[in-house]
Parts: structure tokens; sequence; C-alpha cells
């Protein structure tokens, strides 16, 4: 539901002072309503009130640097409370009782809504009313034809109501950036991970099936599981009596093979026999880990060095990386938003600082990415964990504190490794490999001596437990390394998963994105064009928004610039026109909401306009937009300071059209802001006042105001012909131009013999009141002569000035009540009375 601004009640905000009497300005949403005041008058101040409440910021402080301390300026410097207050009163469209919203800022910065209306959630209503449309002033304008296309195509996007739309697809394509994917999700780890687990798997089963082959004498069916091999590898010991009833029926994992060990023992106790068996597990032990080290490959590790240290040369260390780090988060705080200074230096740099610090955050990013990546191929690497195996196998000799491993650990975690320190392990995993080939054949060599001193068949039963031992553990190696496998495998899957997802659903999002827009973009052409064309008045310059195909992008084009086609608005456009192509489009936004925008409130918004496009656009809004015409159309509120708009917006008040004029007096930011109303009475009492009290001077200047819009009404009431530079010019609309244009239309008349006027009242208009005026005040007036004149005098010029407005009007009694009513021109009355 609509909501409409009937008052707006200010005290200690911005420039508004007015401690103990709130500056009170009153509305009516059925009529366009304008305040005019002189610069530094409080008229933006109001704005940034509306602003402010509906918002919660200004945008003029919310721009401002640290530095400058923004939230300083909120709360009048010159209010003793150093409190802002802020009332609002709403009045739905459905009707109802008015709605009171409070809006308070303390010293502090603290802001507290309330409602003393009891509404249950004023917050809320205040965001409904905050949309892109609703609070405009010329830097709207400027900045939506200057803007890079693809903020002009964010902004468009919030002014249909497509913001959220446009927010949902930027956040898709940043979910689906394929560096944010694989930084956030470690895809590229993850795969490898994957893939050195599928390495381990084959190293293990492979090992299993030698391992089979060892203790049976045959080759595992390579379509056997591991419950086949490991219930095979049972039977197979059970063949021997000394063990039989030891060894379990099916799991091979489950044998007690200490205890198989101790059968052995006890069948035929000898230390050759125990020796025997003990140089057998040490040899098993070996010859797996001979098995499981081949010749290491480096090439990954030194590539993933080699990749890091070029992505670090290209930065500037690790100091500028967390410079640029801050720089990042300041500029993406909202008083930096609008800002092209560098928050470093406070400079304004050749380049565009966002994308300076973005391309320079890239390469940092670049470094984390390379030193991850870098990280998980070592610790991944076949190389490191056989390296780490054989230090540890016992063969090597090597003492904890001089092994390798563990310091390139340490090295790979704080980016000091070099290609030279895994050249160097290469090195040393060779010497290693061959210290546990010498231990091997060491181990070969006493067995053999033993066996021959041993019966046969204790050998075999020795021999066979040992190489069970070995396979039972290559059993568990695979069930764990498959598990790994499946894990990592399920990881990978699912973060796939979610990488074609949202892959998918940003491609189908930013085309129904596009469609959509672009069918917004085509729908507004049908009421921008023609709202633009009333203003400029004429169809020479015809503007058309083209929306981008594939992106967010809109651009600006002229479809006809004086025969010419598909030309840029921004290189051929002067400042009025663009600015007129600006308003024209938030305006045919506003008017394509379906009827959801209340209220519209335009700040200064024809600086760059000459007077007839100001007059064309105040007739815009008044014809086709406001709800004063339009009953969809919004609430328009305007605050201006020019003067040419001043004299329209009086004339306009006056003369019957749905229109509410206002004026800003006082001295702020100090002093307090008073709002008068405007009317002839206003005028007319603004004359009599002074004169009453002996101002004569004051009276004076003011009974010259009054003449001149008494004049100038009758002259449009009763359509009295000018000549052309007095209806264009302004400076020809002079009290003596008035008096000498109505005078020559009288005469006309009357010597046509058409005059409506009644014979009294031509007698007193051409025989006492014009002469009086022109001979005794006008003429001197205008000459600044003014000593001569008495208060009397000029109260009887004010009478004179009456007397003459009377001269042109009847009396109508059509409404049941008698009252004076003007001629509908020289030559009738407006009704048959």
């Amino acid at each position: 539901m609509r909501h409409f601004l009937t008052s707006i009640s200010i005290e200690g905000f911005r420039g508004i002072n007015n401690e103990g009497n709130p500056l009170v300005l009153k509305f009516q949403p059925e009529k366009v309503n304008s305040v005019f005041a002189p610069n530094g008058s409080g008229k933006s101040s109001i704005y940034d009130a509306v602003c402010y409440a509906i918002t919660g910021g200004v945008p003029r402080l919310d721009g401002l640097h640290d530095s400058e301390n923004g939230n300083d300026y909120f709360c009048n410097r010159f209010h003793s409370s150093q409190r802002a207050t802020i009332l609002l009163s709403l009045r739905a469209e459905s009707g109802g009782t008015d709605i009171e919203i409070l809006v308070e800022r303390d010293a502090n910065g603290g802001k507290n809504v309330s409602s003393p209306t009891g509404h249950p959630a004023p917050e809320q209503l205040l965001r409904e009313l905050a949309r892109s449309v609703v609070m405009l002033d010329q830097r709207h304008f400027q900045s939506f034809v200057d803007d890079s296309p693809l903020s002009r195509g964010r902004s468009f996007s919030a002014l249909v109501g497509l913001e959220p739309l446009s927010r949902m697809r930027r956040a898709l394509e940043t979910l689906a950036n394929t560096r944010t994917l694989n930084s956030d999700f470690q895809l590229p780890a993850l795969r490898q991970i994957a893939v050195d687990n599928r390495r381990k798997v084959s190293k293990s089963r492979n090992e299993l099936e030698s391992s089979f082959l060892r203790l049976t004498g045959q080759p595992l069916n390579p379509a056997a599981g591991i419950e086949q091999a490991s219930q095979e590898a049972c039977i197979f010991l059970r063949r021997f009596p000394a063990i039989s009833t030891i060894v379990p029926p099916v799991r091979l994992e489950e044998t007690d093979f200490a205890a198989l060990r101790e059968a052995i023992r006890n069948a035929e106790r000898s230390d050759l026999q125990e020796r025997f068996v003990s140089l057998g597990t040490e040899l098993a032990r070996l010859q797996s880990v001979s098995a499981s080290v081949a010749e290491p490959d480096a090439s990954a590790i030194t590539q993933a060095i080699d990749a890091y240290a070029a992505s670090l040369a290209k930065t500037r260390g690790k100091s500028f990386g967390e410079l640029h780090a801050s720089l990042s988060r300041l500029l993406s705080e909202p008083e930096w938003l609008e800002s092209t200074e560098c928050p470093a230096c406070l400079e304004v740099p050749e380049s565009p600082i966002r994308e300076t610090v973005a391309r320079i955050a890239d390469q940092y990013r670049e470094v984390e990415e390379q030193a991850e990546k870098l990280a998980m191929v070592w610790r991944a690497s076949a190389l490191r964990s056989n390296t780490q195996t054989l230090e540890e196998s016992g063969a090597s000799s090597i003492a904890p504190a001089l092994r390798r491993v563990q310091p390139l650990d340490r090295q790979v975690e704080t980016r000091v490794v070099a290609t030279s320190d895994v050249e160097s392990l290469v090195e040393y995993a060779k010497e290693l490999l061959l210290r546990v080939a010498t231990r091997i054949k060491e181990l070969e060599e006493q067995r053999a001596s033993i066996l021959a001193q041993l019966p046969p068949s204790l050998v075999d039963i020795t021999t066979a437990v040992e190489s069970a031992s070995i396979l039972s553990s290559k059993i568990s190696t695979l069930v764990d390394a498959e598990v790994e496998l499946s894990r990592s495998q399920d990881r990978l899957a699912s973060r796939e998963r979610w990488e074609r997802f949202v892959t998918r659903a940003k491609s189908i999002f930013a085309v129904a994105e596009v469609e959509l827009s672009t069918a917004r973009v085509m729908e507004l052409e049908s009421t921008y064009r023609p709202l633009y064309l009333e203003i400029i008045g004429h169809n020479q310059v015809l503007p058309q928004l083209v929306k981008s195909p594939t992106g967010e992008e809109l651009y600006l084009r002229l479809e006809g610039f004086f025969g010419e086609t598909n030309l840029h608005v921004a290189a051929l456009l002067s400042e009025s026109y663009r600015n007129a192509l600006a308003v024209s489009i938030f305006l045919a936004a506003a008017l394509d909401s379906s009827g959801s925008i209340g209220l519209i409130l335009l700040d200064d918004v024809t600086s760059s306009f000459d007077a007839g496009h100001q007059y064309k656009l105040m007739e815009v809004l008044l014809g086709k937009v406001s709800r004063a015409s339009n009953p969809v159309g919004p609430q328009i509120i305007i605050l201006s300071h020019d003067g040419l708009l001043q004299k329209y917006f009086d004339a306009v008040s006056s003369d019957g059209r749905p229109w509410l004029h206002q004026r800003l007096k006082g001295a702020p930011p100090r002093g307090p802001v008073i709002v008068e109303g405007f009317s002839g009475n206003r005028i007319r009492q603004a004359a009599e006042t002074p004169l009453l009290a002996g101002e004569l001077d004051v009276g004076a200047q003011y009974l010259r105001q009054y003449l001149e819009h008494v004049l100038l009404e009758i002259i449009q009431k009763v359509k009295v012909p000018v000549p052309i530079d007095f209806a264009i010019r302004s400076d020809r609309k002079l009290v003596s131009n008035c008096l000498d244009a109505i005078k020559s239309s009288v005469d006309l008349h009357a010597r046509a013999g058409d005059l409506i006027l009644e014979p009294a009242q031509l007698a007193s208009l051409t025989g006492t009141l014009v002469p009086a005026l022109v001979g005794n005040w006008c003429s001197h007036f205008e000459t600044g002569a003014l000593a001569s004149f008495s208060q009397p005098m000029l109260l009887g010029v004010l009478a004179n000035i009456d007397q003459i407005r009377a001269c042109f009007q009847y009396q109508c009694s059509c409404g049941g009540t008698v009252k004076a009513r003007y001629y509908r021109e020289l030559t009738a009355k407006q009704c048959g009375c």
C-alpha cells in the first residue's frame, strides 16, 4: 500500500536549528507541492532530513572521508541538546488516520525510530518508502548519464524494482567465479588428493598381489577382492599342522601372529630359529619399504615452487600486500564508495584507484593460491612420504635431529623453500634407498646362513608366517587407502556438484535477468520518450535505452539526432538535454511501478535547465506524473531556489490548479527557519503591516509586488492580449507595461461596443484608478523617488489596487453564496449571473 507525506516537523537537524519551535511543513497528497527558498535557507536540510529518516543516511555526508568526520554534522551545530528530531506524518492511500513516525538522532550518532501514533512497525514502513526513485536530486541524474554502462544498468535495475535480481546475479557470478571456487572449495587440491589416493590404492593393490604371490606361490586373481585374498591366505596357512588350529578360517587380519610365532618356537626351540624369525621380520619390513619407494620424481614440486616464485616476483612483498588488503577493505566501506581518491595518500591517481587496488589484490591472491598449491603438492607427494618412511625404517641410521623431511615441512609452511632443497632431498632419498638395499642384502645373507642350519619344515612354516604377516599389513593398508579414496572422491563429488549447479544457475539466471530487464526497458520506452519529448519541446532528438544482450550494462543511445542515427548521448547532448533524459527515465520508472511509488521528493533538479524547459518539466509533473492528474502517479514535492520557478509556483498555485506552494524564510543555521504559504493576501498583508507601522520603504517594496501580482492576475484571468516580448521576457513584465496592456485592451473593446465591464467599473478604471497609479505613484516608484509619499498616500494606493481588481470582477451567486468572480474575458462572464 502506498503512503503519502502530509507533514514533516524538523528540529536540530543539519541547517535547521529551530530550538523549541520545530519547522513544520504541511503537504497535500492530491496536489503538487513546492517549497521555495534562497540558497542557504534550509531547503536542502529538508531534503537531507527526509533522506535520513527514510534511508538512515545523507549521501553528501556519507561520502565524506573518514578524516572529515561526516557523522559529526547530522545534528545542528548550534542546537543546545545536539539532538535532532524528524517527525513524518504519513497517510495511507486507503485513507484513515495519519501515521506519525519519529526519527531521533543523538549526539553520539545513535538513531531511534518510534511511532507516536502507535504504528507497530515504523522501521519497516520507512524501508518500504526507501525506493531508488523516491529521493532525487541533480546528482542522481548526472551520475545516471555519466556512469559506466555497468553502473547505469544496476541503477536502472534498482529504478524498475529489479535490484534484488541484480544483486542475486552478482552473487551468483561471484560464487561461480573459477578463482573463487578454486580458492573457497580448494578444488585443485581435492582433485590432486583424489589422484594421489587412487595412486595409493593402485600401489597398495600391487603390493598386496606381490605379497600374496610370495606367500602362496600363486598369483592373485585380478578379479578377486580383499575378502577372497584374505580367505585364500588363511586356507594356505592352515595346511601347516603346527599352526592350523591358531589360524582363523576366513579373515587373515584377525590372525594372532605373535601366537603363531610362539607355536613355531615351541615346536623346536632354538636360538637359531628365533634369530631366523627376527631376521625374517626385519627383512620383510625393509623389502616392503624398498618396494614402496620408486625413483623419486620431484618435477611437480619444483614446478609448484617456480610458479610460487614467479607470482611473488610480480608483487612488492608482504608489507605491501597487507597495505593493499587494508585499502581494499576501506574502498568497500560506504564512505569511500563514491570517492576516486587513494585512502592512503588522499590523492587522485591517474588510473582509477579501485582498478589499481583490485589488480594488485589479484596479484597477492595469486601468490596465496600458488603457496597453497605448493603446500598441497608437497604434502601429497610420494617423495615426501617415501623419504619419511625411509628415515623411519631404521636401516638408514639417521638420528631424528638430522632428518630432512620435517625441516622441509616447516620451510614449505613458511614459504622459504627453493628448488635446490628439493634436488638435495632427491639425492638424500637415493642415499637412504642405497642404505636400505645394503641392509636387505646383509639380512638375506644372514638368513641364508641360518637357513642351512634349520630343519626344512620349520623354515617353510616360518617363511609362510612372516609372508602372511606382511600380506595382512598390506590388506590393512589397502583397506585404509580405499576408505580414504572414497572419502576424497565423495568430498570432491559434492563440491563438483555445487560447481556444476552454481555455474549452470548463474547462466540460467543471467539469461532470465537479461530478458526481464530488456523487457522492462522496452516497456519503459513508451513512457519515458513522450515525457522527454514534451520536456524538450521538439522531436529532433530521440533517445533510446539499449540493454546489453548478455550482461548488466545499459547504454544510452540516440535513435535519432537531427537526421543522424545510432549515436551516443554523452558525446552529443548538452547538460540540460542529458538531465531531461534522466529525469524522464526516473519519472517513467515511478509511473511504471504499478502504482507502488507514493512519494517523489525533487531537490533542485532543474539547475541546468533554461526557463522554457523548467516550465515544461513543471507542466509534465503537474499534468502527466503527479497524483493530482494521474490516479497511479506519486505525490510530488519540489524543492527549489530558482527565482523564475518561484514566480511560476506563485502563479500556478493562485489560479485554482492543484498546486500547493510554500516559501522558507529565516537565518539558518543559528536562527529559526519559518514557512509561509503563498496567496495574494499574503503579499497584501506583507505590504499593509509595515505601512501601518510607519515602515514606508519596506511597505512600498511589497506594495509594488502586490500591484504586479494583481495586474498579472487580471491579464491572465480575463485573457488580456500582450505583446510577444511581454509574454516571453520577464524583464518586460513591468507595472507600467501591465497597465498599458490592460488599458489598451479595455479601450479597444469599449470602442467596439462589446466590453462586459459595467459603466461604473469602466469609469472608475479609466477616470480615476489607472491615471492615479500611473501619474502619482508608478512613475515615481520606478525612478526611485518615494520621499514625497506619505503613509495615507501609500495605503490609498493599496486600496486602489484592490479596486482595480474589483473592476474586472462581478458578483456570482451560482454556488449559493454571492462572491466576486473574474470575467471570463473582457466581453463575457464565466456564467449566466
